[in-house]
């Protein structure tokens, strides 16, 4: 039923081209094609996001990649689905309840040099913070992230180290302390709450 309806739509969108005057019948054809179409929509989002690497994203970001599809009229050229959510993607940015694994939640905590709060991903009945931090720096960088997203989630950086600071350069630097994770990031400053989010544990 889907392939059909994707071959009428071409059809409909390659004639409407070729006869602009038709564009108020296709438009009122369109509007009781409008529930079979969105269920399309939302499973290309999801075929497409789990190319991409988002293999549980988050209901907010499927509807965001459906409704992105549904507006362009283009969308069933697989290109130009493709480039549609990849922007979708890059304008949400990461997060990392889009990236949660089943019987995962997302963790967040605060640190004493912030009075913000970060995030990082552990498993539902997991307790080793430590662990979770490094496995969910690892993942950010795989999803290309960057260190503004590193730092915006976890609250972590990498500092430049100067060549010839001493083995206590780090310790002047952050008197508080510090987390040594990896790939040359750290935590600036000790880790003072911990709350997993409960409304997470469906996942």
């Amino acid at each position: 039923m889907l392939t059909d309806l994707n071959k009428t739509l071409k059809k409909m969108a390659d004639y409407e081209r070729q006869a602009p005057e038709a564009a108020e019948l296709f438009k009122e054809i369109r509007r009781h094609l409008d529930e079979p179409l969105l269920t399309y929509c939302r499973q290309e989002a999801l075929y497409r996001l789990e190319e991409a690497g988002y293999h549980t994203p988050s209901e907010e970001l499927i509807e965001e990649a459906t409704i992105a599809l549904y507006s362009n009229d283009q969308f069933i050229n697989s290109e130009i689905a493709e480039n549609i959510i990849e922007d979708v993607i890059d304008y949400r940015g990461i997060h990392l309840i889009d990236i949660l694994e089943e019987k995962e939640i997302v963790v967040d905590y605060t640190i004493s040099s912030s009075y913000s709060v970060y995030h990082c991903i552990m498993p539902r009945n997991g307790t080793d913070l430590g662990s979770a931090l490094k496995d969910t720096l690892s993942r950010i960088l795989d999803m290309d992230g960057d260190e503004k997203d590193v730092q915006r989630i976890m609250g972590a950086i990498a500092p430049e180290i100067p060549k010839n600071a001493g083995e206590d350069w780090l310790k002047e630097q952050y008197p508080d302390g510090y987390l040594d994770l990896d790939l040359g990031y750290l935590i600036p400053g000790c880790i003072l709450t911990m709350s997993k989010r409960v409304n997470d544990e469906a996942r």
